[in-house]
Parts: structure tokens; C-alpha cells; sequence
């Protein structure tokens, strides 16, 4: 170990006092950019858990019109990723009419949809509000009803794509409340088109519904649903079907990672691997990462905007350590007084100083993260568990400590520059030669001389007598 390192260490271990000044205002910085670092990692978590949570469904397989549902659904069921499979059937209809005691009423297009007792219990949709469920009957939407006027009892005809019409009898009233999404439509065009979801459904068994399906010839549309901004603007790549069979899906959330963006990537690689196994025969449509996709940039903003609410504590932070630097300046001076003495140059003064400085910075930013991270355990420990927790500490931690110790050298750099320049320069005035006075600069004192002797020639050479 050399001279100059030897100082170095002396020069941190010495003046302990010093040190655990600038030491500690590192610390407090390395901790609060650990902590906000963690803080985004579960904030991100708690975001996507929440967004996901108020979903029905994960996802819609939309069936083929050949496909087997049973062999589909044994094959969905045996993927890690799915921990329910749901089936559900659509029936689309144009319109629907009333005529009862002289009166006539109608409305626009709606669904019929059949799903069973397990679907409504997984989900929570298409319960029973009034009166109940009947086989070969409907239970219709509360805007259905107010629509047509109709209550259970009253038989309603329906006039499907194609033409056919079909009387059915009202049995009940379901709650619809929360089925836009699986109810809207399914092309990506017509969700981009801002179509919304039909308010007149109802609700059936699934053999009435076959029924049903199997008078509408193939081929047939449904009328175009109403638009939420007017006419769709530009080319609708497909229409909707007007049967739809479908199985839906719920994840297994514990097993999504990350903010938004990881999440959607865990997504993408699920939907991916169930068509691949479908083999043609389905069509996934993600409402998980639908619902996801709005909110990275969100999120992003607001992390951003707390590392900016952070960054006044974190400047405060190295603030304090570069105080404690400035208040031991006299004590600095003398080393770097005793340094010129053993014969070190400018550079390598600098280096020792900030060698040492860095060395405690790297110290207390070891520390100072360590305790942040464990902070962020503690405040976070559910969130972060979500979001890959050892991945998220570990970068927190090395970001931390880089950064840290990067911008507190840079802070005590400074003022060591100013430091040693001022030195040098008042080193320069004590060697610069003073300004001779101005007796000297105008020879004033060979002219007395001169003007003396002159005097003394004039008056005889042997001085003034009295008289």
C-alpha cells in the first residue's frame, strides 16, 4: 500500500466524526431512492391485481361452428394458467315486440345468452332479480322490460337474423349489471369502433337457445348494433356472428408478475399457447390484457411523478453530506497541506480526497440501500411479492448504490476543485513580487540625494553661518 493510500484510509478512519456526518446524509439518500424504487415495483403490482380483479373473465374462446366444446374445454382446463373454464352461448336477435290489451311496443336489436348455475356463482353475471329462471322461457333484462312494458307472464316475439320469429314467455328479471364486456361484441374492429353492448337481453336454458340457433340460417348477420360516437369511421374488418359459442376463462392471478406491461406479456404467452393447442378451431379474445393495456401509461406517469416528489429528500440528503464536508474544510486544508509536503502533486491530491470520499459513499450507500430495502419489505411485502420481489430488491439495491455514490463524489468534487484552486492561487500571490512604492518607481530618493548635494555646493561647501 502506498503513501497516498495509507493517507486516504487515515484520512477516513480518524476523523470519525467527519465521516459519519457525510456518511449519513448518503445513507438517507441511498434509502429513500431504494424505497421509491420499490415503491414503483408494487405500486405496478397493486395496480394490475386491482384492474383485474373487477373482471368477470379472463379471456373468451370464441368456438368454430365445428368445433367439439367438450374436447376443447378438457383441453383448456389442462393448462397451468387456467383455473376455470366456463361454456356460454349467444344468440343474437334484431328485435322484439310486445302486444298485449290493445297495445303494441318494440324495440332494437339484443342477445339471448344461456349459461348455467356454476357460471353465475364463478362470476357473479346474470342473476335472477325477480320471479325465476324456467326452462323453455326467459327471464329478460330491466331494460328489456321497461322497453317493451313487459313483465313476467307475457310472451314476447322475438325476430331473429334470417327472418324466423319466435314466441317465448317471460319468467323473470335478470341483472345484467357488469356483462358489457362479454356481451359487447368480440372483432377488435367493432370494440376499436366504440360499439357498445346490446341493453335487451335475456336470458335461457341452453336447449332453448339450440333451438333458437338452429333457425337461423348460416351465413345470417345480425343488424349492426348502435355506435357510441355516431357511424363507424373507416372499414369494419368483419361482422359479428350472429351464434356465438364460446367457453370463458378464468387466470390464475397469483401467477402474473409485474406492472402492467409484464403482466400483458404473461398474457400475450398464455393466448398464444392456447390457440396454438386449438389448432384452428378457437379464437382467444383477452379481455385481461385489454383491460390492462390503458394503464401502463398511467402508471408510468405516476412513477415519474413520485421520483420528482422524492428528488427535493434525495438532494437534501447529499446536501447534508456535502455541509459536513464544508464545515471540516480547515481540517481538509491541513491535509492537503501535510500531502505538499511529502512532495504529491494537485492530481494526486485529488485522488486521495476523492478516493476517501468515495469509499464512505460507497460504504453508507451499501447501508443506506440495505435499509431501504428492508423498509420497502416491510411497508410492501404483499405487493412485492407479486412482482418478482427478488428481481425488483436486487435492482433497487444496485441502482441505489450506484447512483448514490456516483452523484456524492460528483457533490464533493466541487467544492475540493475550488479548494485546491484557491490555494494555488493565494500560493501565487505570496510568490508574485509586490508593486515597488512610489518613492522607488520615480528614483525619489537619488534626487534628494542629488538636490542635497547641490545645496551643499552652492552655499561654499562648509554650511549656513549666523551672521
Amino acid at each position: 500500500m502506498s503513501f497516498l493510500e495509507r493517507h486516504a484510509l487515515r484520512l477516513t478512519m480518524r476523523d470519525l466524526r467527519r465521516t459519519a456526518a457525510i456518511g449519513l446524509g448518503i445513507a438517507i439518500a441511498a434509502a429513500l431512492i431504494t424505497s421509491v424504487i420499490m415503491f414503483g415495483g408494487a405500486s405496478g403490482s397493486t395496480v394490475t391485481r386491482r384492474a383485474l380483479a373487477g373482471l368477470p373473465v379472463d379471456a373468451q374462446v370464441l368456438l368454430a361452428p365445428a368445433a367439439d366444446a367438450a374436447a376443447v374445454a378438457q383441453s383448456l382446463a389442462a393448462d397451468p394458467a387456467v383455473v376455470a373454464t366456463m361454456p356460454f352461448e349467444l344468440v343474437a336477435f334484431d328485435s322484439a315486440r310486445l302486444d298485449k290489451a290493445g297495445t303494441a311496443t318494440q324495440t332494437s336489436i339484443g342477445a339471448i345468452v344461456a349459461v348455467d348455475q356454476a357460471y353465475t356463482q364463478m362470476t357473479g353475471l346474470f342473476g335472477v332479480i325477480q320471479g325465476a329462471a324456467q326452462t323453455g322461457q326467459i327471464a329478460i333484462s330491466r331494460d328489456l322490460a321497461t322497453n317493451l312494458g313487459a313483465v313476467p307472464g307475457d310472451t314476447i316475439v322475438l325476430t331473429l337474423p334470417g327472418g324466423a320469429v319466435a314466441n317465448l314467455t317471460v319468467s323473470g328479471i335478470v341483472d345484467t349489471t357488469g356483462a358489457d364486456l362479454i356481451l359487447g361484441p368480440i372483432d377488435q374492429a367493432h370494440r376499436n369502433a366504440g360499439s357498445n353492448a346490446p341493453t335487451n337481453v335475456a336470458l335461457t336454458d341452453r336447449a332453448t337457445l339450440d333451438a333458437l340457433a338452429a333457425q337461423i340460417p348460416a351465413g345470417a348477420v345480425p343488424a349492426a348494433p348502435p355506435q357510441a360516437g355516431g357511424a363507424i369511421s373507416g372499414p369494419v374488418a368483419s361482422t359479428e356472428p350472429a351464434v356465438r359459442r364460446e367457453l370463458h376463462l378464468r387466470y390464475d392471478h397469483t401467477q402474473l408478475r409485474g406492472d402492467p406491461v409484464t403482466a400483458q406479456g404473461w398474457l400475450d404467452t398464455v393466448r398464444h399457447r392456447i390457440e396454438l393447442g386449438g389448432a384452428g378451431a378457437i379464437t382467444v379474445v383477452d379481455d385481461a390484457a385489454a383491460s390492462l393495456e390503458p394503464l401502463a401509461g398511467d402508471l408510468l406517469w405516476g412513477q415519474i411523478l413520485f421520483v420528482f416528489l422524492a428528488l427535493p429528500g434525495v438532494l437534501l440528503a447529499l446536501a447534508t453530506s456535502r455541509f459536513a464536508a464544508d464545515a471540516t474544510a480547515e481540517a481538509t486544508r491541513r491535509h492537503i497541506a501535510l500531502l505538499r509536503a511529502r512532495g504529491a502533486s494537485a492530481g494526486q491530491i485529488r485522488r486521495v480526497l476523492l478516493g476517501s470520499t468515495a469509499a464512505v459513499a460507497l460504504v453508507a450507500s451499501v447501508l443506506g440501500a440495505l435499509a431501504g430495502a428492508a423498509l420497502g419489505w416491510v411497508r410492501f411485502g404483499a405487493e412485492l411479492t407479486a412482482a418478482d420481489p427478488i428481481g425488483l430488491s436486487v435492482r433497487a439495491v444496485v441502482l441505489s448504490i450506484m447512483l448514490t455514490t456516483v452523484l456524492a463524489t460528483i457533490a464533493a468534487a466541487f467544492p475540493l476543485r475550488e479548494q485546491l484552486q484557491a490555494e494555488l492561487v493565494q500560493a501565487r500571490q505570496e510568490l508574485q513580487r509586490s508593486r515597488p512604492p512610489l518613492w522607488r518607481r520615480y528614483w525619489l530618493d537619488l534626487l534628494a540625494i542629488a538636490a542635497a548635494a547641490a545645496v551643499f555646493l552652492l552655499t561654499g561647501g562648509t554650511g549656513l553661518h549666523p551672521v
